[in-house]
């Protein structure tokens, strides 16, 4: 799969890939695709929270809410790790998304930002209502 998708993301300017399935949360630095080794994928910025028109994809594993959490081995690629329990939350307001990801216990785990500044930008304007849904811890 990282042979298939990765550079249509390259070639597309993709900031965000949102996944689930692996029991864990995991968000990666940006990377660009490494046709040499493809599981060693290419760090195009070290910075932790903040993107500002952020040269490669940032790839976000949300798998969390399911049945069992798994541990993991942390890769150099991944700039946050958490194994727990928890939900995201992505607010974007036209060239701005802002996401947080909150533990079961409503802490606030990890959060970044990616900002669209370019006139060249491959990005696409949302102009839609902010939607919110509020995690509630069954009881």
């Amino acid at each position: 799969m990282r042979r298939t998708y990765h550079p249509v993301f390259d070639k597309f300017g993709v900031d965000l890939v949102l996944q689930g399935h692996s029991h864990n949360y995991q968000r990666s630095y940006p990377l660009g695709y490494n046709d040499v080794r493809p599981s060693e994928p290419i760090i195009l910025d070290k910075e932790q929270f903040q993107y500002e028109d952020p040269d490669g994809t940032i790839f976000l594993i949300v798998g969390t809410g399911g049945e069992s959490v798994k541990s993991l081995n942390k890769k150099s690629f991944l700039a946050s790790t958490y194994e727990g329990y928890g939900c995201i939350n992505v607010e974007i307001k036209g060239k701005f998304m802002n996401v947080e990801y909150y533990s079961d216990t409503n802490n606030t785990i990890d959060k970044f930002s990616i900002t669209k500044n370019q006139q060249n930008s491959k990005s696409t304007d949302l102009n839609t209502e902010t939607q919110r849904i509020d995690y509630k811890s069954p009881k």
